[in-house]
Order: structure tokens, then C-alpha cells, then sequence
């Protein structure tokens, strides 16, 4: 077994973690962030239509840009899931970008996908990593005409044989339902593009819904602490104050029914206020709201 392949190897036993640590130790940061932040602001404001790309790539050195947080989020680099979820620049910030070869690339979204079973790690595993790899080094069909392409296809090189048994050993880390149980076969680019097609359109499908579980599992989550706050205080329901009502809301309230002959105005009170804790200006509020709704009763 050569050395390339007992690197490749080591680094399939280790977590998502480590092995992003490794990789950095072994090919270094990056000096640049992935996007430029006020483009990436513009296009978030819908201002632009594309965003500009800051000069993080080395593929002249044969290595592949791989964004550190897809183990928490799917398609980092794809616009329209930017503008959709919102994803925050922090995200493509060069402290948050890891540097590898083809097959690093492969093994970092096998061990995503294992970590997550299967939430994340997969579209780029099955629509883009495997499929080049399975073209350039099963099938042999070195790139022609993309330089970059020629430089990643040299770094990562190995013969059919060592491929088949290296991606046998990273098949395993995937979740079962996700392990292929078929012959390591090349297939034409017309079929795999036909599956990339497909599989990216029920994964896209599959994160909506996720997504949209969460959002709907938010709301429920809000409605029960929404009931438990007005259990404890139930005459706050009806000035709609809400336990996550501002501070300035709580202080304007407090100012209202208790403070207006102590000071000149509502910013005084906020400015004296500073030091007091959200949940003792909700306990003064509501003591307020009860003395005087028995001085009126």
C-alpha cells in the first residue's frame, strides 16, 4: 500500500473534526475569504445578482476549497440558498474554509455524513465528488481541456485498483440506507448527470422540508413558553407583552405606570435601568400592573 493511500486511510478513522484539523496542518488556511463581504451583503439585499468571490482558490495547486460548517448547512456556495436561508458571511470567512485533495474531499463529506446519518455530507459526496472520482480514476478518462481539472486529477492520482479499494473503506462510513452494495463501476457522464440531477432535486426537496420541520417545531416551541410566561404573569397578556418583549418596551411600560413623576422621560428611566436584568424589570412591571389594578378595583 503506498503512502498516499495510507493517508488516506488515517484519515478515515478520525472525526469530521479532527480530520479538518489535520487538513489544515497538512495543506495550511486559507488567505482569503471564500466571497467579498460587502458583494455578499448586496446580494443578500437582493441589490445584486451574483456575488463576487474573494482569491482563496488553489486549484493550481491541485487542492479543492471545502466550506467547514457543510456539516451544518447544505450548498454553502449556491446562491440561491444563500438568498433563501439567509446564511450569514461568517460562514464563508477564511478561518472557516480547509483546503484538500480529491479524495480529503470525499472522505471529509463521508465523515459529515456519518456524523449527521446522512443530513448532511451527501449531495456533494454523491452529485460531485464521487462521480469525478469514479471518472477520472476508474474509468480513466483524465480531464482534457480545464486546467484546474488536470492539476486536482495529478495531486489526487491513483490506479483503478487502489481507487475501488479506497472507496470501499470510505463507503463504510456512510450511513447504511446510503452504502453501495453494487460493483464500483464507471458509468457515462450523460447517466451521471441524469442522477445528479435527480438526487440534488430530492435532497433540495428533502432540506426544504427539514427546514421547514424546524421552522413549524420553532413556532411550537414559542406558543408553549408563550402559555408558561402567561401563566406566571396573565395580565401581561392583554398590554402584549411577551417574553421576549424588548427591554425598551418593558421600561416604556414601567415608565407608564410607575416612574413618570420620577423622571423626565422614558430614556432617563432606560439609562438608570442598565445595570437591572430583564427578568426583575418583567417582576417590577408586573407588581406595578397589580397594585394598580387593586388600587382601581
Amino acid at each position: 500500500m503506498n503512502e498516499k493511500l495510507n493517508d488516506y486511510n488515517d484519515l478515515v478513522n478520525l472525526s469530521y473534526d479532527e480530520a479538518v484539523h489535520r487538513l489544515l496542518h497538512k495543506h495550511g488556511g486559507s488567505n482569503d475569504d471564500y466571497y467579498r463581504e460587502k458583494s455578499y451583503d448586496r446580494f443578500l439585499k437582493k441589490e445584486i445578482k451574483s456575488i463576487t468571490k474573494g482569491k482563496y482558490a488553489r486549484t493550481a495547486e491541485g487542492l479543492f476549497c471545502h466550506h467547514v460548517a457543510e456539516d451544518r448547512y447544505l450548498n454553502l456556495a449556491n446562491k440561491e440558498f444563500i438568498i433563501k436561508y439567509k446564511y450569514p458571511f461568517t460562514l464563508h470567512t477564511k478561518d472557516k474554509l480547509v483546503f484538500c485533495d480529491l479524495f480529503e474531499h470525499l472522505i471529509l463529506h463521508a465523515l459529515i455524513a456519518k456524523e449527521t446519518n446522512g443530513e448532511f455530507g451527501l449531495p456533494g459526496y454523491l452529485t460531485y465528488i464521487y462521480p469525478m472520482i469514479i471518472e477520472w480514476y476508474v474509468g480513466q478518462r483524465k480531464p482534457q481541456k480545464k486546467e484546474w481539472m488536470k492539476n486536482c486529477h495529478e495531486r489526487a492520482y491513483l490506479n483503478p485498483e487502489e481507487t475501488k479499494q479506497l472507496l470501499r473503506t470510505i463507503d463504510l462510513l456512510l450511513p447504511l440506507r446510503f452504502q453501495n452494495k453494487k460493483e464500483i463501476v464507471y458509468v457515462p457522464p450523460e447517466e451521471i448527470r441524469k442522477r445528479m440531477i435527480e438526487n440534488k432535486k430530492k435532497r433540495e426537496k428533502e432540506y426544504e422540508e427539514a427546514m421547514e420541520n424546524r421552522r413549524l417545531q420553532e413556532i411550537k416551541k414559542r406558543e408553549e413558553r408563550t402559555k408558561d410566561f402567561y401563566r406566571e404573569y396573565p395580565d401581561f397578556e392583554k398590554l402584549d407583552i411577551t417574553f421576549d418583549s424588548s427591554r425598551k418596551k418593558i421600561i416604556a411600560k414601567l415608565y407608564d405606570l410607575d416612574y413618570s413623576t420620577e423622571f423626565q422621560n422614558k430614556k432617563e428611566l432606560e439609562k438608570a435601568m442598565k445595570p437591572v436584568i430583564k427578568d426583575t424589570l418583567l417582576e417590577q412591571l408586573y407588581s406595578a400592573i397589580l397594585r394598580e389594578k387593586n388600587q382601581s378595583g
